[in-house]
Formats: structure tokens, C-alpha cells, sequence
């Protein structure tokens, strides 16, 4: 994986030298996940925040080709109340999730420019650099798991060994439309990810208790299937005028 990540950061580089304009860009992610793509019950998109750098060649009068090297923050955030017999009669259950995971994503778009707006579209390519899950499960007064800041590319606490809870590679598609006035940008984005960033052969996820479903360190197999899904706002500024 590193080499392949090397491979691709050289080429990047290269066409980045026959840009003619380059740029940054900062701003707000909001960011999620689905199942199957369902927004599974009690999610909520986290927030978060990027910063990019931008590189463009001319392809045509109206079009640009379009680098981007992104810093993109994404999680999530889950909180579910549910009654559940725990022998004893029923007990009010409480999950309260979050997770965060920072990403290095690259992209190559063609760039569609219309007067001062323009619009791109076209695939990106997510390596994710470290990733907390933090939260608490309880049952009445009871608190059954409770999480502060576990890496999720690190130690299984479950197991007490090493073991990646998620995939660190991840691939979709993203899109935006803007607006430039005086080499000055606004842009709003949206992305999604077509690769299941959960690691199926973890020791964590691997296993499922019958006997508890709602336990949040063995998720039922359906929710074994998650995809990134993120929007974003942003502000920017290109250095020299497109042409």
C-alpha cells in the first residue's frame, strides 16, 4: 500500500509541475456514513474541518484539469435510547458515539467553467492518517463499554492485540460548484465513498452476539457495510488567474 500511495504522490507531483495556476482552499466538513445506503437509526453527520492545496492546467477555453491534496476531517456521531430485557425487566439502553477519522485524499476533476462559476466532478482516492472512536454504552446506571479516544489503527483493547478496526484506503467520487471574483473562491462539495472502510477481518468485527445485537464492540453483520459520505464549504484563493 505504501508504494502504491508513492507511485501515485510521484505522478501527482509531475503533473503538478506543468500547472499553470495553483491555489489553497479551507473550510467545513460535514460528514457521515451509510449502510447500504441507509443512514443507520440515531446517526448523526460529525463535523469537522479541511484544508487543501490546488493545482490546474488548461485543458480547453471553458474546461481546467483540476489537482487537489486534501486534508479532510471525517466522523461521525451516534446516539440511540432503546428498552431492552436484561433478565431483570426492561432497562432504558443509551449509545452515545463518536468517531473521527482524518484523511489525506487526492483527486484529479476536470474543472467546467462557466463566467465566474464553474463546476467539477470525478473520483477521489482517501488514505486515512489516524482515527478515534470515543462513547459510552450503558444500561440504566450501568455502564457496559466505554471508549476515550481508542485508535482505531491500533491496539484491540477488546482483544489486547494489534488489530486495524477499519481500512485505511478509501475511493469514491466527489463534485462541487463555486463561484471566483477577483482570483477570491467559494465552493460547496459533496462526496462519497464506494469502498466499506470496515475491516471485516478484525477480530473486533468478525464476531457477533446473538444475545446482545445492540452491543456496540459486536456489530450485526448488515452493519458491516459502511461507506463515507461528507459535504463541505469552502474558501479559497488561486494565485494566478485561470485561464
Amino acid at each position: 500500500m505504501k508504494r502504491k500511495l508513492s507511485i501515485l504522490v510521484a505522478m501527482l507531483f509531475v503533473f503538478a509541475m506543468n500547472a499553470q495556476t495553483f491555489g489553497v482552499k479551507a473550510g467545513m466538513t460535514k460528514s457521515g456514513y451509510k449502510v447500504n445506503f441507509n443512514v443507520p437509526e440515531g446517526a448523526n453527520m460529525g463535523e469537522g474541518f479541511h484544508i487543501a492545496a490546488l493545482a490546474e492546467i488548461p485543458l480547453k477555453e471553458k474546461m481546467n484539469i483540476r489537482l487537489t491534496l486534501m486534508f479532510n476531517q471525517l466522523g461521525s456521531e451516534r446516539y440511540l435510547e432503546k428498552e431492552k430485557d436484561l433478565g431483570s425487566g426492561p432497562v432504558l439502553t443509551v449509545m452515545d458515539f463518536k468517531k473521527e477519522v482524518n484523511y489525506i485524499q487526492f483527486s484529479v476533476t476536470p474543472k467546467f467553467k462557466f463566467g465566474k462559476a464553474h463546476a467539477f466532478i470525478g473520483p477521489y482516492a482517501g488514505y486515512a492518517v489516524s482515527a478515534v472512536f470515543s462513547g459510552d454504552y450503558k444500561a440504566g446506571d450501568k455502564v457496559l463499554f466505554e471508549a476515550d479516544n481508542i485508535d482505531l489503527f491500533g491496539s484491540n483493547v477488546q482483544a489486547g492485540e494489534k488489530d486495524d478496526y477499519y481500512n485505511k484506503f478509501d475511493f469514491g467520487m466527489n463534485l462541487g460548484i463555486g463561484y471566483t471574483y477577483n482570483n477570491f473562491f467559494a465552493e460547496i462539495s459533496a462526496g462519497m465513498g464506494v469502498l466499506n472502510f470496515i475491516n471485516t477481518d478484525s477480530k473486533l468485527y468478525s464476531k457477533e452476539d446473538e444475545n446482545d445485537p445492540d452491543d456496540p464492540t459486536k456489530p450485526m453483520s448488515e452493519d458491516l457495510s459502511q461507506r463515507n459520505i461528507f459535504f463541505g464549504f469552502s474558501i479559497g484563493y488561486m494565485f494566478a488567474p485561470g485561464k
